[in-house]
């Protein structure tokens, strides 16, 4: 029988109800290993490690809080051996109410599966959230267990690239997780889903979209959130700001970076600190020069490197690569526990700026096959070679395929959002595929119906913030789910900015649907 859900806001990230809930028979004694390797025995590379209930309301996290407030839940260990013979570690989570959904979630960075204890601020759905909200659900590693946190890709001493692991990042694990994770779900429920959903945020995001392009019939509804699309482009922007400053001598300390977004604050935002139009602000940063901060006085040459780190990555003749941070973009900090892509470390009495360690190990272990790269020596004529060697070697990661024909003729509904200033990933690098969807798929009359963009200002990379308001997961999936099952069209999300202090919501707001060349 179909089970009654009601589908609202509950809090940041709760947001389905169920009612009139009756657990199938024997859906605990479906919870064993002998049953699920029987019942998955079609599946030649498939091992039940692992089956048990949980009914202690937690899952201890080891040196992370626990996860709490958990409903009683069967929790499967999976092991798939993959191409190339790494072994890839599924988890199904199945809770004994469910709302009858499947819940497919994704990781960040170069990794599919992520940390789960994630604050309810983030828009990030994670083993925890799904079963909390009645979803079964399921998480892959890609086979990746490798304790180097960014240069697992680099045999060191082969300096050869794992290219099987590399490809179960691209797009082939999170679809096995998707394909075993739904025979777990019919092998315990005795019934398929009704709807299968899918939601990742930045590398997760990327996840999202290469499901969409490669794997149509895999999902009634994806939500791609603050995504790492354009991967191949876009991770080589990471390196620009450092080598920007490098090539002029004059590294910017954090505090003539505030003094610049300041300026641009004060000349184009609102009284909450953020710009509310989605324009990129035509701001000359040499109009502080001569002004005193607290790290001395402002230069023609700090104007000048300002000035092309906002532009972005461009080659030696000053030809567009990629997009670069908005201004009004905060993307350094006093220290490396700094959300952003440029981070500052106290040495000497001296605030040095630090490459972020994702993009050094890319650069240095991915393109250039060696770990232990001094990015010092990069000239701005290496980098445009290494731009290109990067797009010509990893695009098959970047999900940025504007051809959506099959997920649209499946019946699929794909929801896209960026925070405008995303301090990590430049969100105009989703604007750029959303207007190379608009071309390829006959213009916004052609995709509305299948595809809609929330574009956030003030916001940045996949959290509520306090200055732009931004989606939590709630919200969001109620505009996505409504979409998927009533055929309510969201032409506005609800957004929220949120008090990590008080640890409250301060305000809501709506956020209309992007269109092309909106302004506001």
């Amino acid at each position: 029988m179909k089970n009654a859900i009601k589908i609202f806001k509950q809090g940041l990230d709760k947001w389905v109800s169920i009612e009139n809930v009756s657990r199938p028979d024997g859906i605990i004694e479906r919870c064993a290993v002998e049953y699920l390797q029987k019942a998955l025995a079609y599946m030649e590379n498939v091992t039940v490690v692992s089956a048990t209930i949980n009914t202690i309301g937690r899952y201890d996290m080891g040196e992370l809080p626990p996860q709490t407030d958990l409903p009683d839940f069967c929790d499967v260990r999976i092991q798939e051996k993959t191409q190339g013979g790494n072994i890839a570690n599924i988890i199904v989570w199945l809770p004994l109410n469910w709302n009858q959904r499947f819940f497919g979630t994704g990781g960040g960075g170069n990794r599919i599966d992520i940390n789960w204890s994630y604050m309810e601020t983030f828009r990030v759905m994670t083993l925890p959230r799904a079963i909390q909200n009645g979803f079964a659900a399921a998480v892959s590693d890609g086979g990746n267990q490798d304790p180097r946190h960014f240069e697992w890709g680099l045999n060191e001493e082969t300096k050869e690239l794992d290219w099987e692991l590399i490809k179960n990042l691209s797009y082939r694990s999170t679809h096995s997780m998707t394909v075993i994770g739904k025979a777990v779900t019919k092998a315990i429920y005795g019934t398929e889903p009704l709807y299968s959903y899918y939601q990742g945020a930045s590398g997760g995001g990327r996840q999202g979209l290469t499901e969409a392009q490669r794997y149509p019939k895999d999902y009634d509804g994806i939500w791609a959130a603050d995504s790492a699309i354009n991967w191949s482009k876009f991770t080589m922007n990471c390196i620009w700001p450092f080598l920007v400053m490098k090539e002029y001598n004059n590294f910017l300390s954090y505090k003539k970076l505030d003094a610049f977004n300041d300026a641009v604050i004060a000349e184009f935002g609102n009284s909450n600190g953020f710009i509310e139009t989605l324009d990129v602000p035509e701001f000359d940063p040499n109009k502080l020069v001569g002004k005193q901060t607290d790290d001395g006085i402002i230069t023609e040459t700090d104007a000048t490197v300002m000035k092309k780190i906002w532009e972005g990555p461009r080659t030696s003749t000053d030809e567009f690569l990629w997009y670069g941070y908005r201004p009004g973009t905060i993307t350094w900090g006093e220290d490396q526990r700094q959300f952003g892509a440029i981070k500052y470390m106290r040495t000497d009495d001296k605030d040095v700026p630090v490459v972020l360690p994702i993009c050094k190990a890319y650069i240095g272990s991915w393109l250039l096959r060696d770990p232990d790269w001094d990015w010092t020596t990069l000239t701005v004529e290496q980098f445009e070679e290494l731009f290109q060697l990067s797009v010509n070697e990893f695009t098959e990661i970047s999900s940025d395929n504007p051809d959506l024909t099959a997920f649209r003729d499946n019946g699929g509904k794909l929801l896209l959002s960026h925070g405008v200033n995303d301090e990590l990933i430049p969100s105009d690098g989703t604007i750029d595929y959303y207007n190379r969807v608009l071309k390829q798929m006959g213009g916004e009359e052609q995709v509305l119906p299948f595809l809609r963009l929330f574009y956030t200002p003030g916001n940045g990379h996949t959290n509520v913030t306090t200055n732009g308001p931004g989606l939590c997961i709630a919200d969001g999936m109620i505009a996505l789910m409504k979409w998927v099952e009533e055929g309510i069209e969201p032409d506005s999300i609800e957004t929220v900015r949120y008090d990590f202090s008080a640890k409250k919501v301060i305000s809501t707001n709506q956020v209309d649907i992007y269109r092309k060349n909106s302004s506001k």
